[in-house]
């Protein structure tokens, strides 16, 4: 039987799935937390335990993107020009790859929020394209 961390995560990857079928198909203003929800199969209860609203859905899809970057950023004392092209490659690919239609949508909303996790300068992505340019 899984445990509490890996029910956790298959339960978010479950509505990060439904969000991004949902909102390719309906785009972000039309779909509803509940037709996520019911996609996804858990209450609406089980989604507000895992994101506080759409809105942080959406960034926390971003945090995994972020995920993906981890094995592609070493070693930090290669050419920081090349480096630089392999993020900027990387953020391009997986946003063709996997969100395309989803971004469009969701980057409306965090380009009028300062105080987003999607656009923080904190995220590794963003730390990363600092590092790699301050080096060149």
């Amino acid at each position: 039987m899984p445990d509490n961390a890996t029910r956790s995560m298959e339960t978010e990857t479950r509505i990060l799935a439904a969000t991004v079928k949902l909102v390719m198909e309906k785009g972000f203003d039309h779909t509803t937390i509940r037709e996520i929800c019911a996609l996804a199969g858990v209450s609406t209860g089980a989604f507000y335990h895992h994101f506080p609203s759409k809105v942080s859905l959406f960034e926390r899809s971003f945090l995994l993107f972020d995920a993906t970057l981890a094995d592609r950023l070493q070693p930090e004392n290669g050419d920081p020009v090349e480096m630089l092209r392999a993020l900027l490659i990387r953020q391009t690919d997986f946003t063709v790859e996997h969100t395309l239609a989803v971004v469009r949508g969701y980057y409306r909303y965090i380009l009028m929020d300062e105080n987003n996790q999607a656009s923080n300068p904190q995220r590794l992505y963003y730390r990363a394209v600092r590092r790699q340019t301050e080096r060149a």
